[in-house]
């Protein structure tokens, strides 16, 4: 019976989770303050939540990325961690981003020091980039893990997607793992977690589109973007897709410029 006792999950009342959320939570800015992909998020990305991009080549998730780690970097004392896997981050891009935003070029140096870049090949890079950040967190091991809010991952799916081939029975659960480990860092420690995914064909229709990694990976984010380029008008196009918050559906338009990733 003790054994019984000791494995059974208690409740938490949901005034303690509203306290809680309340006293440890965070809204970062997306790509802006006050535009409309905050507006779409409820104000922005919530820490302790996953948000995931997914979108078809050149629709804007690198440049999402790469847009709100400036943005926050710009707008708060908080550090950020790039994790690189589409080989698309560019030191160049951020300054010009910086710079379009307002940034003057002699404090750019110091700005990119809060942004820290790690290029992942293979999912297992990534998990051991993982645990060594969620340790030097739980430690505070130095000022920029102290003030760590932020953790990006640009392609998961390039990451995941290799093995999840029908002859490597671990796919499944490796991916499990690597969403286990990002939720529990936000969670944890309250940080937010942005991914980027890619789209592929809709078994149900050959003209459709839908975010890859199946429907395993579907219930892994609190809240999930759809982005499109418009080609008649050259706009881009951000498509709620997944929330808790906010009906599901809304779409706003955004221009990719100079500045990063910009209102219309």
């Amino acid at each position: 019976m003790a054994a019984l006792s000791a494995a059974v999950a208690y409740p938490t009342s949901a005034l303690n989770m509203w306290e809680e959320m309340e006293h440890n939570a965070a809204l970062l800015p997306t790509v802006c303050n006050h535009c409309r992909l905050d507006a779409l998020l409820d104000g922005g990305v919530i820490t302790g939540e996953l948000l995931e991009i997914t979108g078809p080549p050149a629709s804007g998730k690198t440049q999402f990325s790469m847009t709100m780690a400036m943005q926050v970097i710009t707008d708060t004392k908080f550090s950020v961690v790039f994790l690189d896997a589409t080989n698309g981050f560019s030191a160049h891009r951020c300054k010009e981003i910086l710079v379009n935003r307002g940034t003057r070029e002699e404090d750019v140096a110091e700005m990119l020091r809060r942004a820290r870049v790690y290029s992942v090949h293979t999912l297992f890079d990534a998990l051991s980039i993982l645990t060594l950040l969620k340790e030097n967190v739980a430690r505070q091991s130095d000022s920029f893990h102290s003030a760590l809010r932020l953790v990006i991952i640009d392609g998961v799916s390039l990451l995941v997607a290799p093995l999840l081939d029908a002859k490597q029975s671990q796919g499944h659960a490796m991916m499990t793992h690597l969403a286990a480990m990002v939720k529990s860092l936000a969670h944890d420690h309250s940080i937010a977690a942005v991914c980027t995914n890619s789209m592929v064909a809709d078994m149900s229709s050959a003209s459709l589109l839908k975010p890859a990694l199946g429907k395993t990976w579907s219930h892994v984010p609190h809240v999930r973007v759809a982005l499109e380029t418009c080609t008649s008008s050259g706009l881009h196009v951000a498509t709620l897709l997944k929330s808790s918050r906010q009906p599901t559906g809304i779409a706003v338009s955004f221009l990719i410029n100079q500045k990063g990733l910009d209102s219309t």
